[in-house]
């Protein structure tokens, strides 16, 4: 380890660890969590970032299970938000023009298959949807 004209360790100088990036650090070492921001996109960046300086460090095994319990649980958030009616029933906002359709049916370009027509004949006929 290098040290300094006045005997110091320059431990954070030669891995680039700033005072905010040591602050953030400690602050999930004795809280076992980081501070809130913002929004969800800047708390993500942040926590990159804390991510990164501790790879500088060697790893925490700590901070691993904590980023997995937190992406999960942002990743569980955002799937709530997707919005993807399978049949014309389940499409509640009317987003899509749907048809009934076979795999050669034409005139269907611009349509994506779902699933099949329950009762229909060995899967040939399908949901098929655009946007509106």
């Amino acid at each position: 380890m290098k040290k300094n004209e006045k005997n110091q360790y320059t431990i954070f100088k030669d891995l680039d660890i700033s005072f905010t990036e040591w602050s953030d650090i400690m602050i999930f070492l004795k809280t076992n969590s980081i501070i809130q921001t913002v929004n969800e996109t800047s708390y993500i960046k942040l926590l990159e970032n804390i991510h990164i300086t501790i790879n500088k460090l060697g790893g925490f095994p700590s901070f691993d299970k904590y980023l997995i319990s937190i992406f999960s649980k942002i990743s569980k958030r955002q799937n709530k938000n997707i919005y993807n009616p399978m049949t014309p029933e389940e499409d509640n906002i009317q987003k899509y023009q749907w048809k009934i359709a076979t795999i050669i049916t034409s005139d269907i370009e611009l349509y994506s298959f779902t699933i099949p027509v329950p009762g229909s004949n060995q899967n040939s006929y399908y949901y098929v949807r655009k946007l509106k």
